[in-house]
């Protein structure tokens, strides 16, 4: 295994619990099918349901509409639900948010807020879980970051007096868990 010849490991952990200021009902969770955005069936999900005062909005500048789910009684933290319009990929409505900016979107969901106070959303929002393992060295590389990856170049002399230190793998292992109590969302880097 990678870890038996391990000279030095490398370790990130990141945990992330957060309970729905307001949780779905169970009861309201029923298996419907499951579209893409050109309104294709790709499968059934178990699809939480519930009717509140949330923060929403729509922007033509991304072809989408943005709903806010806020975490906790002091609703610090939130999920945002992003719904590109018909026809529009998400990667789409990704790349034109990063131009559009994240304070521009907060505020309008903000604005919302006070101009419609009072009308409920419903929102449907599937129950899911996802899990993950990445090799991130490919992408390490395309940022540039090559020699400590080459066992006849890289030189770690500064953390350690071993020769041939060198790093064989950096492995990215993610997990999300969205539920109708919150989400818990956990990512584990390790580099050996």
């Amino acid at each position: 295994s990678d870890l038996e010849d391990a000279r030095l490991i490398m370790l990130s952990v990141l945990f992330f619990q957060g309970q729905w200021t307001i949780p779905f009902n169970r009861s309201f969770t029923t298996n419907v099918p499951f579209y893409d955005e050109n309104e294709q069936p790709i499968g059934m999900v178990e699809m939480m349901f519930q009717r509140g005062i949330f923060p929403f909005a729509g922007y033509k500048e991304l072809d989408a509409q943005i709903l806010e789910l806020p975490y906790g009684a002091n609703r610090r933290l939130s999920m945002l639900l992003i719904m590109p319009r018909k026809g529009v990929p998400l990667v789409e409505v990704i790349r034109k948010l990063v131009a559009y900016g994240i304070d521009r979107v907060f505020d309008e969901l903000d604005r919302s807020l006070v101009d419609f106070d009072d009308d409920e959303v419903e929102v449907h929002l599937p129950k899911f879980e996802f899990n993950s393992d990445y090799n991130l060295i490919p992408i390490l590389n395309q940022m540039g970051i090559r020699e400590a990856f080459d066992s006849g170049v890289a030189n770690f002399d500064k953390i350690s007096d071993l020769n041939a230190i060198y790093i064989s793998s950096v492995i990215q292992q993610t997990k999300i868990v969205v539920n109708e109590e919150g989400t818990m969302t956990a990512a584990v880097t390790t580099g050996v």
